[in-house]
């Protein structure tokens, strides 16, 4: 992201407050009558609404600039396939898994931080490469780079200034974020850790600095890692976590306070929505995730950014993670 900041608020006050008409701007206020609401124009923004800034929404007129991708990739990745356990093993013993790591700076006096990215429900796969070979390996790479940090990786200007070790799981066609998020986050993703943990990576790999991403249904994975494992992961984007009603009935009654089998490390959730998602209702999606979010207790300890991009559908990934 770029030197404004995650939670840098804008100290210029805007000249128009129409935009607090907006239903999604409508709805954050009710759940925070106090948080911060300000613009950003791609360079600095002004504030609409001074407040406390442990919540804040933004409202995202314009972009910046790329910050590196351009559409370009250059060389690819190879999946291979991580024993699951558990529930999961009913649909088979393993999960296809890419590990990206930065050339040349994982070092013993410089470990480097980890970065999960949660793909959306276009990018599930059909077959694993521990069963069907080449062609497994094919549609895996080909559906890594549908959208999102796959194709950040595999862009020279993005792999020159990558830090942290990235990690793409792959789940299933028939598997679902949304449906399965706790058992594929307890049977999965933890196991991806404590594996490469165990085996001695802790010279290399910063296992106290863990982040978790997604996109879409990816999103709401996320919001799940959130909620259950704030003690692992200490930064959580959840971009465009807006699904269809049939899900929100579906996520809403899942609420739980979270089971802290630590104190909490997760400083900050990071949400984004499109105004014009058509997918799902941006104002429904928000007002699930902060009534998701506080009484699972996450906003407790967990400061909460919103993004809301003007004009932008549920594609916008690379707003989002490219150009903020």
């Amino acid at each position: 992201l770029n030197d404004r900041g995650l939670m840098l608020a804008s100290t210029k006050d805007c000249q128009s407050t129409a935009n607090l008409s907006l239903s999604v701007v409508k709805e954050f206020e009710r759940f925070r009558p106090s948080g911060t609401i300000q613009t950003d124009d791609g360079s600095e923004g002004c504030l609409m609404k001074k407040g406390e800034h442990w919540s804040m929404l933004t409202l995202v007129n314009r972009t910046s600039d790329n910050l590196c991708y351009d559409g370009s990739m250059t060389g690819k990745s190879k999946a291979y396939p991580f024993e699951v356990k558990g529930i999961l093993r009913l649909r088979g013993y393993t999960r296809n898994l890419f590990i990206i790591p930065p050339k040349g700076k994982c070092l013993a006096e410089k470990p480097c931080p980890v970065v999960f990215y949660l793909h959306g429900h276009d990018e599930h796969v059909s077959t694993l490469v521990a069963k069907a070979g080449e062609t497994a390996e094919e549609e895996a790479w080909v559906k890594a780079t549908h959208a999102g940090f796959m194709r950040y990786a595999h862009q020279a200007d993005c792999a020159a200034t990558q830090g942290s070790v990235l990690i793409f799981p792959q789940l299933l066609a028939g598997e679902s974020w949304v449906e399965d998020g706790e058992n594929l986050l307890e049977n999965f993703l933890i196991p991806v850790l404590e594996k490469h943990s165990n085996e001695g990576k802790t010279g290399h790999w910063d296992f106290d600095k863990v982040a978790i991403m997604g996109y879409s249904e990816g999103a709401e994975g996320v919001i799940k890692a959130a909620k259950h494992y704030p003690h692992i992961f200490r930064l959580a984007i959840a971009a465009a976590p807006t699904t269809p009603s049939v899900d929100q009935r579906l996520l809403l009654t899942e609420l739980s306070r979270p089971i802290l089998k630590a104190p909490p490390k997760l400083s900050m959730l990071i949400a984004s929505f499109g105004e014009e998602d058509k997918l799902g209702s941006s104002q429904l999606g928000l007002s699930h995730l902060m009534y998701d979010l506080d009484v699972a207790g996450v906003t407790s300890f967990a400061r909460l950014h919103i993004r809301l991009y003007l004009g932008a559908g549920h594609i916008h990934w690379d707003e989002m993670f490219n150009r903020w």
